[in-house]
């Protein structure tokens, strides 16, 4: 086994190697986007699936169907459970990285920013674009920012301030998050 690391360091693979910096960045953008449109039909089944459940539950009392069925069939609805559902998946996330890094010693502030940087900036910007394109790639950029829309009913319809606005909450609180978690880490280890 060692004969076959020393064969791959004299072929100079370890100095080859990509740092983990950017591979931590890329890969928080990539979960980010993918957890972007999880969060996307997760909400719309959640809401839906819901529904259905009450339906059934309150079967005999219409003043409740009446009241709350239309409210969680509301798009908006589905789309802030969309958005609640992404907020959690990447703040596990960042939970855990602090954690990890901490305990690696690879905590990195100025790492994490940039992670969530990238993370606003890639998901921010095609939304710039969705106004000004064409019918079919407007709709696929309207779905893909399905958990924003909840946003866009106060903002009477800006999609980019809501895309804006709830990239950037999600990015502030998963830095806040990645802080947070590796300060209790070496609280719970103090001979770190």
């Amino acid at each position: 086994m060692e004969e076959n690391t020393e064969k791959l360091r004299n072929r100079g693979y370890r100095s080859s190697r990509v740092p983990w910096e950017l591979l931590f960045v890329l890969a928080r953008v990539g979960i980010f986007l993918l957890a972007d449109l999880f969060a996307t039909f997760a909400g719309i089944f959640l809401c839906s699936g819901l529904s259905s459940l009450l339906g059934v539950i309150f079967k005999g009392n219409k003043t409740v169907v009446l009241s709350v069925l239309p409210a969680i069939n509301d798009p908006a609805t589905s789309s802030a459970a969309g958005w609640i559902i992404l907020t959690g998946i990447m703040l596990r996330l960042f939970w855990d990285d602090g954690k990890r890094h901490t305990a690696y010693a690879r905590f990195s502030l100025p790492v994490a920013t940039a992670a969530v940087f990238f993370m606003f900036a890639a998901y921010w910007l095609p939304s710039v674009f969705a106004e000004q394109s064409k019918e079919s790639v407007a709709a696929v950029l309207n779905s893909f920012y399905k958990p924003c829309m909840w946003l866009s009913g106060p903002l009477q319809g800006q999609l980019r301030a809501a895309v804006a606005i709830c990239a950037a909450v999600v990015a502030f609180l998963c830095l806040l998050i990645y802080k947070i978690s590796g300060d209790v880490y070496l609280k719970r280890h103090e001979n770190l």
